[in-house]
C-alpha cells in the first residue's frame, strides 16, 4: 500500500462523521477524533489500514491539535485526526523511485520524508489542504514506471503528478546485486518512457511537474567503477537530467531542478550518505526545491479556472 500525506490548513477540526454540536477546544476534538477512529474506523474491502504513511500517529495526533488533518486511503481519517468537511483536497502524486520511496533510508522517516514537508507547506501556503501520494517504488526505472503508471498514479486521480526519475535508469547497477559497463535503461528509451508518462497523465487530466534526477554523492558502493573514474561519477545523470528539461521545454511544464541543487550543494556529500539516498536534511532541501515550482503551479492552475 502506498502511504500519502495530507496536510490541511485552518484553524479548527471537525469530528470523523460529523461536526458538533457545541464548540470544542481543539485539544478535546483531539482527543474525540483519537478514540473515535481507534474505535469506529471501518477500511474499504482491499484497503486496510495504511502501513507506511507520510506523518505517523505522533505527528498526526499534533496536527489535529493544530487544526491540520492528515487523510488516508479510502477518505478514512488517521488516529488523531479530522475530516475536511467540504473542503476540496489537492491531491498529489509523486511517482518515482527510492529517492521519492524514501523512509528507512538514510534516517529518513515519514514525518522527515520530502512528500510529507511539501505537503504541509502547500497547505500552509495555500490556505487549504494538499494531499501527496506516494507512488515510489525502490530501484524504479522510467519503463518500470510507465508499466505501473494506472494503477498507481491515474487511479487515483490525482490534481498533479511529481515526477522523479532517471538516476537508477543512468546507473551500471543491475538489481538485485548485478553490475554492468551499460546504463540500465538506453537514454532513447527513458526519453520515450517519460514523455508517454506525461502524455497519459496530460490526458487523464491532470498537471505534470518534473524533477531532474538526484545525483550520487562521494559515497556512492560502485564509485570506483572504470567509468566513474574515467568520466565523473555523474556523468550519466548528467545527461538524462537534461533530458528530463528537454522534455519540460518541449510540454511547457513546471521543473524543479532536484539535480542542480545537490549538485552545488557544498555538504552534497554529507546531505546523501549512502551515496544515493538523501537523508533528513536532504529531504528538507527536495522539499525546499520543489515547493515554489509547486506552488506557482498550483497557483496557475486555480488562476485559470
Amino acid at each position: 500500500m502506498r502511504s500519502m500525506s495530507c496536510a490541511r490548513a485552518g484553524s479548527s477540526a471537525n469530528s470523523l462523521w460529523r461536526r458538533p454540536s457545541t464548540t470544542c477546544p481543539p485539544a478535546a476534538m483531539a482527543r474525540r477524533c483519537w478514540a473515535t477512529s481507534r474505535s469506529a474506523t471501518r477500511w474499504p474491502r482491499g484497503l486496510g489500514p495504511i502501513e507506511s504513511r507520510s506523518m505517523p500517529v505522533r505527528a498526526a495526533r499534533a496536527a489535529c491539535l493544530s487544526g491540520a488533518a492528515v487523510i488516508l486511503a479510502g477518505g478514512a481519517c488517521a488516529p488523531g485526526t479530522a475530516r475536511t468537511g467540504e473542503t476540496a483536497v489537492t491531491k498529489i502524486v509523486a511517482l518515482g523511485d527510492s529517492t521519492t520511496n524514501c523512509v528507512k533510508k538514510a534516517g529518513v522517516t515519514e514525518e522527515t520524508a520530502w512528500r510529507t514537508l511539501l505537503a504541509a507547506d502547500l497547505a500552509r501556503r495555500l490556505g487549504r489542504p494538499v494531499e501527496v501520494v506516494n507512488a515510489g517504488v525502490d530501484a524504479d526505472t522510467a519503463p518500470l514506471a510507465l508499466q505501473r503508471l494506472e494503477r498507481d498514479v491515474l487511479a487515483r486521480r490525482p490534481d498533479w503528478v511529481v515526477v522523479m526519475l532517471g538516476t537508477n535508469d543512468a546507473g551500471f547497477f543491475r538489481p538485485p546485486n548485478g553490475v554492468a559497463d551499460t546504463p540500465r535503461v538506453a537514454i532513447a528509451e527513458f526519453e520515450a518512457a517519460l514523455r508517454e508518462i506525461i502524455q497519459r497523465v496530460r490526458k487523464a487530466g491532470a498537471g505534470v511537474m518534473l524533477c531532474t534526477s538526484l545525483p550520487m554523492s562521494g559515497h556512492y558502493a560502485l564509485r570506483n567503477l572504470p567509468a566513474y573514474q574515467k568520466h565523473g561519477l555523474n556523468y550519466l545523470v548528467k545527461q538524462y537530467a537534461e533530458v528530463t528539461r528537454h522534455l519540460a521545454k518541449e510540454f511547457g511544464l513546471p521543473i524543479a531542478e532536484v539535480h542542480e541543487t545537490f549538485e552545488r550543494h557544498p555538504e552534497r556529500d554529507a546531505l546523501i550518505p549512502d551515496g544515493i539516498h538523501p537523508d533528513p536534511r536532504g529531504q528538507r532541501l527536495i522539499a525546499d526545491t520543489l515547493l515554489p515550482v509547486m506552488e506557482r503551479a498550483l497557483a496557475a492552475t486555480a488562476s485559470s479556472r
